[in-house]
């Protein structure tokens, strides 16, 4: 909802600002529109169904790594579909991203436990 409620208030302010004047349509090649469609299929739609579905059955800390999992799929997206080149910076990089997120979900997690006493909220007794 926030996505699409920001991108319309940007939609709004663009145009107001006069960037229509600027957009031209017919030189917008194929492969953009596919790269477009692409992100509002996979990185919205399916990606978020994903996020909540792991949200579900997972822990908090363990659904957080998305959020480095994610660039590191667009990486290996980029190099696999539109030949960008990987350099051993990038590569070392990800590594160490990974070893993260390994860590992280392979580590021990304390079970859940029930509050006995909870904290009241203000102004209850």
């Amino acid at each position: 909802m926030q996505g699409l409620c920001g991108g319309a208030v940007l939609w709004i302010v663009g145009l107001a600002a006069g960037e229509g004047a600027h957009l031209h349509v017919a030189s917008i090649t194929p492969r953009a529109w596919l790269a477009a469609l692409y992100l509002a299929v996979f990185g919205s739609c399916i990606g978020f169904s994903a996020y909540l579905y792991i949200l579900k059955k997972s822990t908090a800390a363990r659904v957080a790594t998305y959020a480095l999992v994610n660039p590191i799929v667009a990486l290996l997206i980029g190099w696999g579909f539109g030949g960008e080149g990987l350099s051993g910076r990038t590569l070392l990089a990800g590594a160490v991203i990974l070893t993260a997120v390994v860590l992280v979900i392979t580590a021990p997690h304390s079970e859940k436990r029930e509050v006995v006493d909870a904290v009241p909220a203000p102004g209850e007794a």
